[in-house]
């Protein structure tokens, strides 16, 4: 599975979210990542922090880089991801359907020493919802393969994997409520259940947290987030089963003119790990 993980475009953003079918609006990549208005393109520099008196700032280390280019539809046609630390990077150039659908994600993998292409194709049904993923690697000749099961909503309510010629026995099933937010969603390895996830919404059926629990049901761990009136993350704990504080994170946001990210601070149990800078352009 590790060439799956290098594709940053979002045409795989379907490989491990569940998502809504038919009666849900189809999203564009602007809308996955939340952007607002006609977005041309998209960067996203991530520092280490320092201080300026009382001030936090940015440092002078780049931890990754992340540049997105989208076209007047709203979807992502080229990414660029680089990790600073590990000197490499990857390219993807993404292809859609009439439909707005991605069917088509190159990505290649840039280190010192080599450059890796792995090449995915996405597969839909009639009401466009994705069926299969199949992603090549190299010159490998049997490629990785994703299934995805919906209800009679056009909900996700499962997966499989297939790597190589060998079926692997993880996969997910899901359950949603009435509104098709996502409920339950369970993971199994060689049929048996590992971990059961139960999700909550507040009153206008916006994300509130999780919890994770043990096939006994006993609780593993548990999330509760808050987002800002933009809708985005402002402030998420993780808890043990006893209720004291794995980590709490928190950003502190700002915004340019048409609600999108300008700056980001990300404190992690109130020490400032992170701060990030956004760039955005726009279509006339």
């Amino acid at each position: 599975m590790n060439g799956r993980l290098i594709i940053v475009s979002l045409c795989s953003i379907a490989l491990f979210s569940f998502t809504g079918g038919e009666h849900k609006k189809h999203k564009t990549s602007i809308e996955y990542q939340g952007l607002k208005g006609k977005v041309k393109s998209w960067k996203v520099l991530e520092y280490n922090t320092a201080k300026d008196g009382d001030n936090i700032v940015k440092g002078d280390s780049l931890i990754e880089e992340k540049d997105y280019v989208f076209n007047e539809a709203g979807n992502e046609t080229e990414t660029w991801r680089y990790l600073a630390e590990d000197r490499w990077g990857t390219k993807t150039f993404s292809t859609y359907d009439t439909r707005g659908y991605c069917t088509e994600a190159k990505s290649y993998r840039y280190t010192a020493t080599d450059t890796t292409l792995h090449h995915s194709f996405y597969k839909y049904n009639e009401i466009g919802n994705r069926v299969e993923d199949d992603t090549y690697t190299g010159e490998e000749k049997y490629p990785e393969r994703f299934f995805y099961k919906y209800d009679g909503n056009g909900n996700q309510t499962g997966w499989y994997y297939i790597s190589g010629k060998d079926t692997i026995p993880n996969n997910n099933t899901a359950k949603y409520d009435e509104d098709g937010n996502l409920q339950e969603s369970d993971y199994y390895v060689n049929g048996k259940l590992q971990t059961k996830t139960i999700r909550t919404y507040d009153g206008q059926g916006k994300f509130a947290g999780y919890t994770v629990y043990y096939p006994d049901e006993s609780i593993k761990q548990k999330e509760i987030s808050q987002k800002d009136t933009q809708g985005n993350l402002v402030e998420y704990g993780i808890y043990k089963a006893d209720g004291s504080v794995i980590m709490k994170t928190e950003f502190k946001i700002e915004y340019d003119w048409a609600g999108n990210k300008v700056k980001e601070i990300k404190y992690e149990n109130g020490k400032a790990v992170t701060y990030t800078e956004y760039v955005t352009t726009y279509y006339n």
